[in-house]
């Protein structure tokens, strides 16, 4: 590998981390242990390495790595990590532990920087102070959580390690100028959420957790970075949000979100395991009226009385509402369609629904059928048959259907709705066949 080509692989602080224990000969299992991750994870960051550095083996990737890391190059990125490990203890020893990074780094660059030398002395790297682990650097201010299994911090670095795998999953690298890599600095906002059913996302989304009568404990997390440059110049926001279950390991996440988006506010690209919004904004869409509601059929011809309305969404669809003696609309049923309701030669489609009225329930059905059927026949099993004449949709409407609204009896037994034409000829049918006989209920070992 070319040493540009070894300069232009973009890596976070946790995959460096991961390259430092393979290259000192640790498996997997000992990696997750070491770095506070999950076996999973640690096996998902060795193949991510495996295909950035472009090599099948672990062997050949520690060689990769170390070669990367020759001269002065390594040189800077051992300063970085022992930067951290005094940062960390300057608290305690103050002036001192600059001090002894100073004395340090003088001692390194001396012994890699001198005619002919390539790599550090293996004396000298083998006796500096490196920690096992490097945190990441943790924001702040993290939730505060009572009762949590896990501290911020641990729960912060899962969620991490879960974000990083949930962008890779969700956009192609191709689709930025320069590879993304996702930093603590991104971090936007954190929650502490115990024993919870639903939870709102950042985006007005909301994901409900309830599983089998539980309520987990969840932590959230969300990170976005604004100004990426995408692979055609323009600019645009990165937002992830991620669940973990508190003491889950990230072996399971509750719900991942990844979001690209223009400055328009447009999502380009990403994925989400939040559904209820997009559930509840296509319901909303073909079931919300978008225009008027109609009257089209009087309840068994009864004029004055309860009748069926009918009335148009925005997905093009129209929705059918049984309407009181008032006028006032409820439950409504949206499976009329502009397209040819039967799919047959001439279309015919029943509606079966139940209503409470004054002296019950009642079971209703809706009728919508194209022309030149002008007249229904409902047949029972028993033999009895029952004429209905169906009534035009209003002009307005602008639809070349006829309905009719009535009630029927023995709905258990099924019935036959046949259309016809005003001659008596039969040109289409829709069979209500019989519900049947439930199957009974599981019941608990």
């Amino acid at each position: 590998m070319e040493r540009a080509q070894r300069q232009s692989i973009r890596l976070t602080d946790r995959q460096r981390e991961v390259l430092r224990l393979i290259e000192r000969g640790h498996t997997n299992s000992e990696i997750a242990e070491m770095l506070g991750i999950s076996l999973q994870g640690a096996k998902w960051h060795v193949r991510e390495l495996l295909g950035k550095f472009g090599v099948d083996s672990r062997e050949d990737l520690a060689e990769a790595w170390a070669r990367s890391q020759s001269g002065p190059q390594r040189v800077r990125s051992w300063l970085s990590g022992l930067a951290a490990l005094v940062s960390a203890k300057t608290a305690v020893s103050g002036i001192a532990g600059a001090a002894v990074l100073t004395a340090s780094a003088a001692v390194m660059v001396a012994g890699s920087t001198g005619p002919g030398e390539d790599k550090v002395p293996a004396e000298t790297i083998e006796s500096r102070p490196t920690p096992v682990w490097t945190p990441i650097p943790a924001p702040t201010p993290l939730p505060d959580a009572p009762g949590a299994v896990w501290s911020p911090e641990q729960a912060y670095r899962q969620a991490f390690d879960v974000a990083d795998w949930a962008l890779w999953e969700a956009v192609a690298p191709s689709r930025f100028a320069t590879p993304f890599v996702l930093e603590s600095r991104d971090y936007v906002t954190g929650s502490w959420n115990p024993s919870v059913a639903r939870f709102d996302s950042a985006d007005g989304d909301s994901y409900w957790l309830a599983d089998a009568g539980t309520t987990p404990d969840i932590w959230a997390f969300t990170w976005r970075q604004n100004g990426v440059a995408l692979s055609d110049g323009s600019p645009a926001t990165v937002e992830i949000e991620i669940l973990v279950e508190d003491d889950n390991s990230a072996q399971r996440w509750a719900a991942a979100r990844v979001a690209i988006r223009t400055p328009a506010g447009q999502t380009i690209a990403g994925r989400s395991d939040f559904r209820s919004k997009a559930m509840a904004d296509a319901i909303r869409e073909a079931t919300e009226p978008a225009g008027p509601t109609v009257r089209v059929a009087w309840l068994n011809g009864l004029a004055g009385g309860e009748s069926l309305g009918i009335y148009p969404t925005s997905t093009g669809r129209w929705c059918a509402v049984h309407l009181d003696d008032d006028g006032r609309g409820a439950s409504r049923s949206c499976y009329l369609s502009p397209e040819r309701p039967g799919g047959g030669p001439v279309g015919l489609n029943a509606g079966l629904g139940t209503m409470a009225g004054p002296g019950g329930s009642r079971n209703v059905v809706q009728i919508a059928a194209e022309e030149p059927i002008t007249r229904i026949e409902v047949r029972y099993p028993d033999g009895q048959a029952v004429l209905i004449d169906l009534s035009p949709a209003p002009p307005e409407t602008g639809l070349p259907w006829a309905f009719a609204y009535f009630t029927v009896e023995h709905v258990s037994e099924g019935f036959t709705v046949v259309g016809l034409d005003a001659a008596g000829n039969e040109l289409a049918r829709f069979e209500q066949t019989p519900p049947g006989i439930a199957p009974p209920l599981p019941t608990s070992p």
